[in-house]
Order: C-alpha cells, then structure tokens, then sequence
C-alpha cells in the first residue's frame, strides 16, 4: 500500500488510534510516518472508547485531513463520488455556514472562540484524567469494604 498511494496516507480504521502503535512499531514505521501518513478513527469512536481519544484522531479534529488517488483508471468512480460529496459539502457550508456566522453574532462569538475552545478541550483531556486521585482510591476502597463488611453480616 505505502508503495501504490506513497506519502501523506490516511488510513481510516475503527481502531485506528491504537492500529497506529502497531504501525509505528513495526518495520514499516518510519515508512508510514516520515511522509506525513496517519490512523484515523470513525465518528462514533469516541462514544465506545474515549472522547479523548477522538480529539486526537477523528478527521474534524485533524487540520488536514487528505485523499490522494493512486490509479485514475482504477479509480474513475472515485471523482465522480469525491464531486457529488464536493457539492453537498458545498451547500451545507453555505446554508449551515450562515446559520452559524448568525448565532456567533448574537451569542458574541468568534472563530478564534471555537478555535481556542477545541485546543482547550484538548488540553483538558490531556490533563491526567486518566489517571485517579489518591483520594478517589482510599474512597472506592473504602466502599468495597463496607460492601464486604454487610455481605459478612
């Protein structure tokens, strides 16, 4: 594959954030990430896995997100879909692009608003959530025995 469609691959997988360690550890990993290339994960991944996840991997969260076709004759159904999806993608950005610049004016938002919101969304996962307070240990420890406390009684 990395020979056919070269550099800057994107590679959709509904497990894509870890497909991409396995990726980088294998002999091809340097291959795949040196030009550019990456895992992405589908919409709904951050529903059955973590959000956090999804803020590093989902394409609305990748500033450039890319398609490269390798073979335009094995590929000519491609153009078509890839012009049908430009058009609708075209008339969402403009009715629902409008509907969006209407509602920033009277909340008083900006993009740079948006903008700053999704990197510190970002932050905020990546700030230790995953990782549990001594505290929060000591309590759920506490409650385990209590429960074992009136299973004995």
């Amino acid at each position: 594959m990395l020979e056919i469609f070269s550099d800057r691959l994107a590679i959709g997988y509904d497990i894509g954030c870890t497909f991409k360690t396995t990726i980088k550890n294998s002999p091809l990993g340097s291959q795949f990430e040196e030009p550019g290339s990456r895992c992405l994960v589908n919409a709904y991944h951050g529903y059955a896995h973590n959000f956090h996840c999804q803020t590093q991997n989902h394409p609305n969260n990748i500033e450039l997100t890319y398609l490269k076709q390798a073979n335009t004759d094995k590929y000519l159904c491609l153009g078509d879909m890839m012009l049908g999806n430009y058009k609708q993608v075209h008339q969402i950005i403009n009715e629902e692009g409008q509907k969006l610049k209407e509602v920033l004016l009277d909340e008083g938002i900006t993009t740079e608003d948006l903008d700053q919101w999704q990197v510190n969304q970002q932050d905020y996962f990546d700030s230790n959530l995953s990782k549990e307070t001594q505290v929060n240990i000591h309590r759920v420890a506490y409650i385990e025995l209590l429960m074992e406390l009136a299973e004995a009684w």
